[in-house]
């Protein structure tokens, strides 16, 4: 991402406060500024259940964030789901890794690093390649 180091402390000061449809703007901006990609469609639902925002992108990604869970096992199984719990950072990053793998590897953990992987038997993490 070009601006990161910048606009994420930003982000990160409010987003606690942010509503979904905030979460989703937010979220639809970066990935047109920073990701490049030429369209990312925005749509909103209102149920009973709650409110849900779909980003959908001209390379096929589909991005739901919402303040309720899915049920919809084709949903579940075809989108890339975020609760609106989730952090704005958390979200921008998830979106890089599938978008862009090629810009993440696996380094080994340093200490009081939760590991996400486990590889020849050492504790890894995925971390952006610099």
């Amino acid at each position: 991402m070009q601006n990161q180091n910048n606009v994420l402390p930003l982000i990160q000061q409010n987003d606690k406060d942010m509503t979904t449809e905030m979460k989703a703007t937010e979220l639809r901006k970066k990935m047109i500024t920073d990701f490049g990609f030429d369209h990312v469609g925005f749509v909103s639902s209102s149920t009973d259940f709650g409110d849900s925002f779909y980003l959908t992108t001209n390379t096929g990604l589909k991005i739901r964030i919402s303040d309720h869970d899915a049920t919809n096992s084709v949903r579940v199984e075809k989108e890339i789901m975020f609760k609106n719990s989730d952090t704005l950072e958390r979200m921008i990053y998830t979106i890089e890794q599938i978008a862009f793998p090629e810009r993440f590897g696996f380094r080994l953990c340093v200490a009081g690093e939760k590991p996400t992987h486990i590889k020849n038997g050492k504790p890894m993490v995925i971390s952006r390649i610099s």
